[in-house]
């Protein structure tokens, strides 16, 4: 477009004034206009409709080992325990706390030692465990204000 407008320039540098046909680069430009704008609704529609996520099943034991089992194939959970809203789920195995929690439109896991589960900060609903590092994140447990916290291990 940038060429075309220059050359246009030119022509128009060089000709009179009574000779000039500015109506000449009309239909290319319109054109390129139009097509311009097609492509960036385009891109706007796509981004839009990569916004929508798609709807994740809430946790149970089972989908809480299957997870862990996934990203950390060498250890087995002793005990696993859910949060109430099903979107978290906390598991022991060994001296290690195994946390599963939803992160944009899937679960994560997040591993740390278990005696770092008393420095988990307490909210009116629940538990927040915030994990460092390049992974990162920040688990929401929903867990009864009456429940020790953390849980008793069998």
């Amino acid at each position: 477009m940038f060429c075309a407008a220059v050359l246009a320039l030119k022509h128009s540098l060089t000709q009179r004034a009574s000779d000039a046909k500015p109506w000449v680069m009309l239909p290319p430009f319109l054109l390129q206009l139009g097509v311009s704008a097609v492509l960036i609704a385009l891109m706007i529609a796509v981004a839009a409709v990569a916004r929508i996520s798609r709807p994740t099943g809430a946790l149970d034991d089972a989908a809480v080992r299957r997870l862990l089992a996934d990203d950390y194939p060498d250890v087995e959970a002793d005990a696993v325990w859910i949060s109430t809203d099903g979107r978290a789920g906390l598991a022991a195995a060994g001296d290690l706390a195994m946390v599963v929690f939803q992160l944009g439109d899937g679960y994560v896991t997040r591993d740390l030692p278990w005696r770092d589960l008393q420095h988990a900060r307490r909210t009116g609903r629940g538990i927040r465990i915030s994990f460092s590092g390049p992974g990162g994140g920040l688990a929401h447990l929903i867990w009864p204000g009456t429940a020790a916290w953390p849980p008793e291990r069998q």
